[in-house]
């Protein structure tokens, strides 16, 4: 089965917003964030295949990544000084950046109709 121009549209942002997904990840890493950085490495991958929980829970991540990171970066500031501040900050920046692109790309109507479409294929594929 076929995808519809809106879905395939929406696979190659979703492709794009599962790679930047993978990068976050690996940004997260270097501000000491290990879980959410691992959730967000299996979380890429399934979103590339049109997953709809893996939609949300990217959604989910992004939001708590940026919180996280927030009170990371308090906690290094306080416990570690100017130094560990300045190695942990512009991660976290990007990080955060990166995360509110995501959340755009797979709020975008060309990827709800991906996410939708390849449910539905799913579901006769049984």
């Amino acid at each position: 089965m076929e995808l519809s121009e809106n879905a395939e549209r929406g696979k190659r942002n979703v492709a794009a917003a599962s790679a930047v997904c993978m990068l976050i990840s690996v940004l997260s890493i270097f501000t000491f964030n290990i879980l959410l950085a691992c959730i967000g490495i299996f979380t890429a991958h399934y979103l590339k295949q049109g997953s709809i929980a893996a939609k949300n829970v990217c959604i989910i991540l992004r939001i708590s990544d940026i919180l996280v990171s927030a009170a990371l970066i308090w906690v290094s500031y306080s416990i570690g000084g100017q130094e560990l501040f300045r190695i942990c900050f512009l991660p976290a920046v990007i990080s955060a950046g990166l995360g509110m692109m995501v959340m755009l790309i797979i709020s975008s109507s060309d990827a709800k109709a991906y996410f939708k479409e390849a449910f539905e294929i799913r579901q006769m594929n049984g």
